[in-house]
């Protein structure tokens, strides 16, 4: 069962044990709204936590495989999504915008923002053993 996972990751840091299961409250409820993706500074400010911590969090669910980041590339002037891309290195230093029409080189022209997919089989056994906030 996948919610051993979040029950190991709160054995080895008991003293996250309470930001875990907010932490986990909030994904499920997310998924229940059909989001599947997690953006730290959202979290950050739902569970009023310091985004790093939120982000410490994330990573700990990431070496479970709850969770897996990756990097999404988005248009600055229209706030489109151009690309996801799961490494740092894998950044193109041009991207091509439909939105625009142009190839996007300048650094200025998109915004690369780090979040979390959600993992789906993972969370499937804690829609009902996470009490929501």
């Amino acid at each position: 069962m996948q919610f051993r996972k979040l029950e190991s990751i709160k054995g080895q840091h008991p003293k996250l044990s309470r930001q875990l299961d907010s932490l986990a409250a909030y994904i499920t409820e997310q998924l229940e709204k059909g989001r599947k993706e997690i953006e730290p500074a959202l979290a950050s400010r739902y569970l009023n936590l310091p985004e790093a911590e939120v982000l410490a969090l994330l990573m700990l669910l990431e070496r479970e495989g709850m969770v897996r980041h990756v990097y999404n590339i988005y248009c600055a002037h229209n706030r489109t999504l151009l690309k996801s891309v799961r490494e740092k290195s894998d950044i193109p230093s041009g991207i091509y915008c439909k939105y625009c029409d142009k190839e996007h080189c300048d650094p200025d022209d998109f915004e690369i923002e780090l979040t979390f997919q959600v993992v789906e089989p993972a969370w499937e056994p804690l829609h009902q053993n996470v009490a929501a906030r």
